[in-house]
């Protein structure tokens, strides 16, 4: 045979071969998908580096939404890490520094009305420092607003310091609580954290019911009539047939008439109907709103149903005596219907003013917890003839207690996220919960609305945002990371047709607090044994060993060798070649 024979014998082997397509299957391990939870994204792109080098080609960091193990940098992302529900190994490189001052602790304060003071807390730590004075200061855009001094007394101390500020405008601002350095001082990294200060200008919506005048009632509305931060409608039975209203009062009390409502005051409430309990008991346990029961006689009739007892003393002295009102206001009474405490002489409820009596504190104004709502009752029957004997703490107390109530009361829908304050490549968690009104009861089981969230940037690109159902009826939680700086509207909204707007301002840096050093490693260690990983410090070879002996799984893959390019390749060489061979020994 000569050569040129050989080569189309082997040329035609192949297409033959080819149109066959033999194929057989193989057996391999895939790599492991992990994924690297940590509030410091250098460090988590160090180790991540570094894994790579040591497991190349053992492991995949592309896949975390699947993953298979978790690594944990840290503490500040313990909870993320554990709802992977896989094996979560935990690296701490957290060397001590001294001397040195650090926020290992500090959240996002509360909403707070417009006009009202903010107070921003965080837990700062001292190595080193004894004898020396630290000042903490709250900033906006470097300008300050508010500062303390604290000295430290023992090498290793924590402080908790409080900052108060009155925001001047509506809507949310970052501001930073930052530890002043002190000469000397090992590292300043560590001495500032970013919050979010949001502020709102929503009217709280007061119903005052009297089925007949009360003064009680009467002075209590007076009070929150002359504060912008209440928008209070009024009703009262004057007499049969007349009845006197202020605002949009319902003339009866129902359930659905009360929902737009955050707190319901009810002076005489002894004239209460059945059906009007009722309806107060589901605006408290249902809608979780506030109830304030102002009575000006002894306490008598229905509405003693929604207290955890009924049982009153009557108490009266010649002249009127001071409340202790340990939150703030002051009350006079003479007249009192004291609640009586158990058999160890405590209250079942939130004592907000007591009077003195055998040098035994008894509950006057108590406050009960109610379902989604709470209850309170005054048993001070006449301190509205006391109120200007006081610089106004009859009317300070009352403003200062209703609004406490009304901004408990939920929304229909309400919308949180952490961290308030993030940066670019943070994983902000958005948690969205949904007032019981909004349930479905009329069936066999509850059913809820569905809830949706998405994030939209300030060019119009909208991003979608799952949100899963948690253990808590009624509450959705998902996460969403950015990967540039800017504002971002958030739009979370139900089926129900309610829909709430918000704002988040993404950083390109931001501060967060440092963890503590104290129970770190031991909070890590529970966290890795509990889950089957391994704690690791600045050497990463035990990690390195079980992310290696972690199985996925074989996985079957089909090979096709014939389809490979080269064999096309290596079939029109064969061919090419015969064809020059033949044009050179002059055959056609």
């Amino acid at each position: 045979m000569t050569m040129m024979g050989a080569l189309r014998l082997i040329a035609i082997g192949i297409a033959i071969v080819g149109v066959i397509d033999p194929r057989w299957t193989t057996t391999e391990r895939p790599p492991v998908p992990v994924g690297i939870e940590s509030d410091d994204s250098s460090k988590a792109s160090e180790i991540r580096r570094e894994l790579e080098k040591r497991l190349a080609g053992a492991i995949t960091f592309e896949s975390w939404n699947e993953p298979a193990a978790a690594v944990l940098v840290g503490e500040r992302r313990v909870a993320a890490a554990l709802a992977r529900n896989v094996p979560v190994s935990t690296v701490t490189r957290t060397d001590a520094q001294s001397p040195n001052v650090r926020i290992v602790e500090a959240v996002d304060p509360p909403p707070v009305r417009m006009g009202w003071a903010a107070t921003v807390e965080a837990d700062i730590e001292a190595s080193g420092l004894a004898g020396k004075m630290s000042v903490i200061v709250l900033e906006a855009r470097g300008a300050e607003l508010a500062r303390i001094s604290h000295s430290w007394t023992s090498d290793r101390e924590h402080f908790k310091s409080s900052l108060r500020y009155t925001p001047p405008h509506e809507g949310a601002s970052i501001v930073t609580v930052r530890a002043v350095p002190i000469d000397g001082e090992a590292t300043d990294a560590d001495n500032a954290v970013d919050l979010r200060l949001a502020v709102t200008g929503r009217r709280l919506k007061i119903l005052v019911h009297e089925p007949r005048p009360s003064w009680n009632a009467t002075f209590v509305r007076r009070a929150l009539e002359e504060d912008p931060t209440f928008d209070v409608s009024t009703f009262v039975q004057a007499s049969k047939g007349l009845a006197v209203r202020a605002g949009t009062p319902p003339a009866i009390l129902t359930a659905d008439a009360l929902s737009g409502f955050d707190t319901v005051i009810i002076g005489a409430p002894e004239e209460l109907r059945a059906s009007e309990v009722d309806a107060l008991r589901h605006f408290a346990r249902r809608r979780g709103g506030a109830v304030v029961f102002v009575p000006d006689r002894r306490p008598a009739g229905r509405y003693l149903e929604l207290m955890p007892s009924s049982r009153f003393d009557e108490v009266l002295v010649n002249e009127a005596v001071a409340l202790d009102a340990p939150a703030g206001g002051r009350l006079r009474a003479s007249e009192m219907a004291v609640y009586r405490t158990d058999t160890a002489g405590r209250a079942t409820g939130i004592v907000l003013a007591s009077v003195e009596q055998n040098r035994v504190a008894r509950p006057v104004v108590v406050e009960w917890l109610n379902g989604e709502g709470r209850v309170l009752f005054s048993g001070a029957l006449d301190a509205w003839r006391y109120r200007g004997e006081t610089d106004e703490g009859f009317s300070r107390f009352w403003r200062a207690r209703i609004a406490e109530a009304a901004q408990a009361a939920p929304a229909r829908l309400a919308v949180s996220f952490t961290p308030g304050a993030p940066a670019v490549g943070d994983e902000v968690s958005i948690r969205a919960r949904l007032r019981q009104t909004e349930f479905d009861l009329a069936a066999a089981s509850t059913r809820l609305p569905t809830v949706r969230a998405r994030v939209i940037d300030s060019a119009g690109h909208v991003n979608n945002v799952r949100l899963w159902p948690t253990s808590e009826a009624g509450t959705f939680a998902g996460h969403v990371r950015f990967g540039e700086a800017g504002k971002f509207d958030l739009q979370v909204g139900s089926d129900s047709g309610v829909v709430v707007d918000d704002t988040l301002d993404v950083a390109a840096v931001a501060r967060h607090p440092a963890a503590s050093g104290e129970g770190t490693a031991d909070t890590l260690r529970l966290v890795a044994d509990a889950t089957g990983g391994v704690v690791v410090g600045s050497d990463l070879d035990p990690l390195a060993r079980h992310l290696r002996g972690l199985s996925t799984g074989e996985v079957e893959r089909i090979l096709h060798p014939w389809r490979s390019p080269w064999i096309v390749i290596a079939f029109v060489a064969l061919l090419s070649t015969e064809w020059a061979m033949r044009r050179r020994r002059g055959y056609p």
